[in-house]
């Protein structure tokens, strides 16, 4: 991926803490295709959560993902999807060959409009390009607050401009000929988190991980739980329970297009 973080050095919190999607994803993106369902292509793969549910769903699927560290757990996840081991902007996949193009939480890294170009190629007539991703999950005031405080004494100076970029993948596809955009819409995405949790999925974002390699390998254990502490105390304040959770908002944007003669 062009530009973008070395996400293997995050994985373990990647793989351990990035929620799934919902399947209203997966159900929209199926009803949108006509059989057969032969061959997606899920680039920037990550660890392989949606390769996953796309091997569920499709004859054949290759996910492609450069990142080593990320492509072993890929293996385990998707044991079925064939890896190209490379950048989206690498992969050799025929024209007019693929049913489905997915990309989630990944097009930004991209160069985008090479890759959306290359997908126009990829997809056969009648095929779909899906993008999606969400910003930063909203959570309860009080827990919001410390995120806040955390990303402006520590984690903001970390932060590429692109994770809080809107916008990008329509107008990618909108400038693209070989796509027509037919939806770009909002899907709710709730999820119980403990503190615990919460605070594995604040190390595996790009500006968390990189502000934790600041740090001491032992300094840094110790700021997670000092965080963790922090939250716990604060959802002790709001909820009763031995060990309450939040209700963290991960809504998605998705994006849908779709392969037309040029």
């Amino acid at each position: 991926m062009s530009g973008a973080p070395n996400f293997g050095l995050a994985h373990a919190s990647y793989r351990a803490f990035r929620p799934p999607y919902p399947a209203a994803i997966y159900d929209r993106i199926r009803r949108e295709l006509e059989p057969p369902y032969a061959l997606a292509v899920d680039i920037g793969a990550g660890t392989g959560l949606v390769a996953a549910e796309l091997c569920d769903r499709f004859a054949r699927v290759i996910a492609v993902e450069p990142d080593p560290a990320m492509v072993a757990h890929l293996h385990e996840v998707a044991p079925a999807a064939q890896i190209q081991r490379v950048s989206a902007e690498q992969a050799k996949l025929n024209d007019a060959s693929v049913d489905l193009v997915s990309c989630a939480n990944a097009l930004y890294w991209m160069d985008g409009p090479a890759v959306v170009a290359a997908v126009a190629r990829w997809l056969r007539p009648g095929g779909v390009f899906a993008a999606w991703r969400y910003l930063f999950p909203r959570t309860p005031p009080s827990i919001e607050a410390v995120f806040n405080e955390e990303i402006e004494r520590r984690w903001g100076q970390h932060r590429d401009p692109r994770v809080t970029e809107t916008g990008v993948t329509r107008r990618w596809i909108d400038e693209q000929l070989g796509l027509t955009c037919f939806a770009d819409l909002r899907v709710p995405n709730l999820i119980a988190m403990t503190p615990a949790q919460m605070v594995g999925f604040a190390a595996s974002t790009s500006f968390g991980a990189a502000y934790l390699r600041t740090l001491a390998e032992p300094d840094a254990a110790r700021y997670l739980a000092e965080l963790e502490a922090k939250l716990a105390a604060k959802l002790a304040a709001d909820i009763q329970g031995p060990k309450p959770t939040a209700e963290v908002d991960f809504e998605l944007t998705l994006v849908l297009a779709r392969a037309v003669d040029r």
